[in-house]
């Protein structure tokens, strides 16, 4: 080892200050083909990743569908912790949304339904007819109103559009607003029959 180069190291290094010393006394077609390496790993460890989550998100819709709950809602918040910013996060949120309602807790439902409404823009309209039926459980009736009322101005052509007008007319009555329920009670008729 005569042409051996001695790295030269402080108590003041870090992996980072390190890693650039050892890369500096490697030829540059070395270095390359070591990043070269080190990138394609670093890709592979992201695309197995992004699979497994795929398939812990596909075995909890499973048991979901199996309305097995206790299991479902464990799996769905272990997917949320492991991968918070993805799109199966969203996905869990939104079915531990579902399981809430189902096990009429409308106030759990409300709270993952709420910020989701917002930053879940794929499924706005669902998202948020679950969030007025919660709201509509709990007696907040001003609250499913407005809702409904800015969800029909945002997407008129939403395939809940029926659904959500019964739901409309329902509420105007619970507020004494039984004329203009009638009216919309009568509009959700004609557009179920068109």
């Amino acid at each position: 080892m005569h042409d051996a180069v001695k790295l030269p190291v402080d108590s003041n290094d870090t992996a980072q200050t390190l890693a650039e010393k050892l890369l500096s006394l490697l030829p540059k077609v070395t270095a390359c083909l070591l990043a070269c390496v080190l990138t394609l790993s670093l890709g592979f460890a992201q695309t197995v990743e992004a699979a497994k989550v795929d398939q812990h998100y596909a075995d909890a819709k499973k048991l979901f569908q199996k309305k097995e709950w206790g299991k479902a809602k464990n799996s769905l918040l272990a997917l949320q912790n492991h991968s918070p910013d993805s799109i199966e996060a969203k996905r869990s949120r939104f079915l531990l949304a579902l399981i809430h309602a189902e096990q009429g807790k409308p106030e759990e439902t409300i709270k993952l339904l709420e910020p989701l409404s917002k930053n879940y823009a794929e499924v706005e309209d669902y998202t948020r007819y679950y969030l007025i039926q919660a709201q509509s459980q709990s007696g907040k009736h001003k609250k499913v109103q407005a809702n409904i009322l800015e969800l029909l101005q945002r997407n008129p052509n939403t395939l809940l559009y029926a659904k959500l007008q019964l739901v409309l007319a329902e509420t105007q009555i619970q507020l004494g607003e039984k004329a203009a329920g009638i009216k919309t009670l009568k509009e959700a008729i004609l557009a179920i029959t068109d």
